[in-house]
């Protein structure tokens, strides 16, 4: 480095018309000249890791306006430097006003000294125009006297993988993977909150439970490959004849069911045939009940379009009953 330049004579002497030079000790200097390299090398690494870890950092003067930005947050964008994008102007990369207005928010309760730390997360765009999840937490390093912070810190991740893994663990949670349809537990959740609504008089809530006829005999004799072909195409008999309100769902092995609220009883009757004959290419039983017609509350509603669905595969199956009376 050019302040290890200058050079004197072996006994330390300096020229006549020069500046006096303090003799110096060469074990010093090389001392130096190795622990300025070692926090080289410890700043490479970090900026690697930095790089690895998809964290960039960035350090704001506010009264200056001077600012750092990490390579790391340039590239997180798809740039390589400052010398193809300006990250002081980050508006211009918020996907969304709203969030751009959150985060500035959170930056300024830190400046005027109501929190020392905050954390945002908002969405912001790539160079190649894809949306990624971004979350941003900021810390002030210094205030003045006055209280206000006269330098900030940040860091920003990319949390897009994060979320999407996040948002697939909540799908399979509420579906079922082989049919993607509701299941159990999310059909139950819609069917408790149809008979919280109350207050509504004259409300009517229709339940329908559907079977695929014969499914083991269908995996022993053919395989479970062409059992699974067998229950989506269930399941797509089922989306293609529901619609909003209804909800159809995968309740187990080989069992579905549907909620339709607000249905008389012709409505039901209609769709509970028309399903039994919907998936032609495999045999379905199908049970029907109707509240307040056949049920008080929703136990006795199941157990009521539990009792329709076992007098049609009583009757043969490949069938529809929704009265049991």
């Amino acid at each position: 480095m050019a302040i290890f330049d200058h050079q004197t004579d072996d006994a330390g002497d300096t020229p006549d018309n020069g500046p006096a030079r303090v003799p110096y000790d060469r074990d010093s200097v090389a001392e130096l000249r190795a622990r300025v390299r070692e926090l080289e090398a410890r700043n490479d690494q970090l900026l690697l890791t930095l790089e690895k870890t998809h964290l960039g950092l960035w350090r704001w003067c506010p009264q200056t306006g001077e600012k750092w930005v990490s390579p790391a947050a340039f590239r997180m964008l798809g740039y390589s430097d400052s010398s193809e994008a300006d990250l002081s102007d980050l508006k211009a990369y918020f996907v969304d006003e709203g969030e751009w207005r959150g985060y500035r928010h959170m930056v300024a309760r830190c400046l005027r000294g109501e929190i020392d730390m905050g954390q945002h997360e908002h969405r912001l765009r790539h160079r190649d125009g894809q949306v990624l999840w971004t979350v941003e937490r900021i810390a002030v390093l210094e205030r003045g006297a006055d209280g206000r912070a006269t330098m900030v810190c940040g860091a920003r991740a990319d949390i897009s993988d994060r979320l999407e893994e996040e948002r697939t663990y909540r799908w399979l949670a509420m579906h079922d993977p082989l049919t993607s349809l509701p299941n159990r537990r999310a059909f139950q959740e819609s069917l408790e909150n149809q008979f919280g609504l109350g207050g509504q008089k004259d409300r009517t809530i229709g339940l329908v439970f559907v079977d695929l006829d014969h499914l083991k005999a269908i995996n022993d004799a053919d395989g479970h490959a062409v059992g699974d072909s067998a229950l989506r195409t269930v399941a797509r008999a089922l989306e293609a004849a529901c619609h909003p309100p209804m909800t159809a769902a995968r309740i187990g092995g080989d069992e579905f069911a549907v909620l339709l609220p607000g249905v008389t009883a012709d409505e039901l009757d209609e769709f509970a045939s028309d399903l039994a004959s919907a998936a032609n290419e495999v045999s379905v039983s199908v049970g029907g009940a109707l509240f307040p017609r056949d049920a008080v509350d929703q136990p006795s509603l199941e157990k009521a379009a539990d009792a329709a669905l076992y007098r049609a595969k009583e009757s043969g199956r490949g069938r529809a009953v929704t009265t049991i009376g």
